[in-house]
């Protein structure tokens, strides 16, 4: 009977976790995978990582010389929600050495890294 039991226990844990689309909440109803946004993470690493870099933290020579923003610590100048992110990586921040990537990522690989830039600042 115990080995039963525990058989369907695990059965059951397996398909719980195989049918989890791995979804959390993250900041003002976004979503984002928890396994990894592999293309906000692929594409932050080859854009936004030589200065803000790789685990947001600014600590590359180029974002401690050019003073980045360090996700875990600082605040978000333009707002820290989807909406706001997705703003700042497409058109960047005039004022600032943050340039804008419309030229270079296209809108879902802009979300994207936004979400995956979210991702980081919520691991502090």
């Amino acid at each position: 009977m115990k080995k039963t039991l525990a058989l369907i226990f695990s059965i059951t844990m397996i398909v719980t976790f195989t049918n989890c689309k791995g979804k959390a909440k993250t900041v003002e109803g976004t979503t984002t995978q928890t396994e990894g946004n592999t293309l906000g993470k692929a594409k932050y690493l080859a854009t936004c990582a030589s200065c803000h870099g790789e685990m947001g933290l600014a600590d590359s020579a180029t974002g401690k010389a050019m003073k980045a923003r360090n996700f875990a610590k600082d605040a978000f100048k333009a707002g820290k929600d989807l909406k706001s992110v997705i703003k700042t990586v497409g058109n960047g921040l005039p004022g600032t050495a943050m340039i804008g990537y419309k030229a270079q990522l296209n809108e879902k690989e802009i979300k994207a890294v936004s979400e995956y830039v979210i991702e980081l600042s919520n691991k502090r």
